[in-house]
């Protein structure tokens, strides 16, 4: 039978975020609540069948999965038998068939939205004093993460030209933007490892509209690029990177404004492949 997420998930919560949220022990005590989880979960999911991992409670088990110094499959269904005993519920199989499978079946979408939605709560609450000279320092860097070796995963994330063609493993680029005042994660993208505009800076683009005016973008020298420093200051968004190696500056040269600290000119290259005429 089918149920609606919310009804579900709102006789669930009350027992689940006691021991996760909202007593204070669990990592998002003060910026999620019960309705900001099953409001994305409604509409990611819609309806779900009864059983034991609905998402919220595959959520949850997740969450607390991966901030357990123990972060195994069983360790966690383990963890959620003991909060079901604490209901007065029975308990379900120690096996992780049915936690692995309830894994699989989550949108991709909903940690991305949740972890944008926390990040910039935590962001809200940071104190003034801890920005500099009151604007907000917001970090980009990028890497790469591995996942299992599936069909579905290669077609996806396929492997880096590097890796022999059944020995590797796919890849998928990671571009995160986090707060320098409060280390919470912003937001991300992900990509694939290869291919046309799958690059760090294209994941970064796709991040741009999460910016504001006055931020100040912490990047290395891989952003480094007319393009970029362009496209943020028109956002209103100053920058701070280390110069590409490819980017020779004489400091004997030019208009100073003090120790290591002058004025450059960059001349403006031609309209990359990527760029619409009209930006």
């Amino acid at each position: 039978m089918l149920h609606s997420i919310g009804r579900t998930a709102l006789v669930q919560l009350p027992h689940l975020l006691r021991g996760f949220l909202q007593d204070g022990s669990g990592p998002f005590s003060s910026v999620l609540t019960g309705k900001d989880i099953v409001d994305r979960i409604s509409q990611e999911w819609g309806e779900t069948c009864d059983r034991i991992f609905t998402p919220v409670v595959t959520l949850w088990t997740f969450l607390r999965q991966i901030h357990s110094d123990d972060p195994s499959c069983r360790a966690a269904v383990a963890r959620l038998n003991a909060a079901r005993v604490a209901q007065g519920l029975a308990l379900c199989s120690p096996l992780t068939g049915g936690y692995c499978k309830a894994r699989h079946r989550r949108p991709e979408t909903l940690l991305p939205r949740l972890v944008h939605l926390s990040g910039h709560r935590l962001q809200q609450q940071t104190p003034g004093a801890w920005h500099w000279h009151g604007r907000a320092v917001k970090i980009v860097d990028g890497s790469g993460v591995s996942m299992p070796d599936t069909e579905a995963n290669q077609e996806d994330y396929p492997q880096p030209g590097s890796q022999a063609p059944g020995l590797g493993f796919p890849v998928a680029r990671l571009v995160v933007v986090l707060s320098l005042a409060c280390g919470a994660g912003l937001t991300a993208a992900v990509g694939r490892i290869k291919g046309k505009q799958t690059s760090e800076i294209m994941l970064f683009h796709s991040l741009h509209a999460h910016l504001e005016r006055d931020d100040v973008v912490l990047a290395d020298r891989f952003y480094c690029s007319y393009w970029e420093v362009a496209l943020l200051l028109g956002r209103g968004i100053d920058i701070v990177m280390r110069l590409h190696q490819r980017r020779q500056v004489d400091f004997r040269c030019g208009r100073r404004l003090g120790r290591e600290d002058h004025v450059v000119s960059w001349s403006k290259p031609k309209r990359p492949a990527w760029m619409d005429e009209a930006t």
